[in-house]
């Protein structure tokens, strides 16, 4: 952490000397270039998974025109609501 909170002075020694180029050139054979070449002209492949986009359409016609299916839940009558209160109080 010590690093980190030091601040960096410029040195003040400039280097105006560039490094020597190499004797030898590089060289990139034809085989390098074709290889190169064929690899940027043509993009990757799009795969397209046709029954799976089919099923997904089919699937939306099929299920639209039925409804879900409702809950039941049981109806509570006002006359048995006093009935049912006293019951649960006597069992506690």
């Amino acid at each position: 952490m010590t690093e980190l909170t030091r601040t960096r002075r410029p040195s003040t020694e400039h280097s105006s000397t560039r490094p020597a180029p190499t004797a030898e050139p590089t060289l990139i054979t034809e085989e390098q270039v074709r290889f190169g070449t064929a690899a940027a002209r043509f993009p990757s492949p799009t795969y397209r998974h046709w029954p799976s986009a089919l099923d997904a359409v089919r699937g939306l016609w099929h299920h639209s025109g039925r409804q879900p299916a409702r809950n039941h839940y049981p109806q509570r009558f006002a006359y048995l609501e006093e009935a049912l209160l006293s019951r649960e109080c006597n069992r506690l």
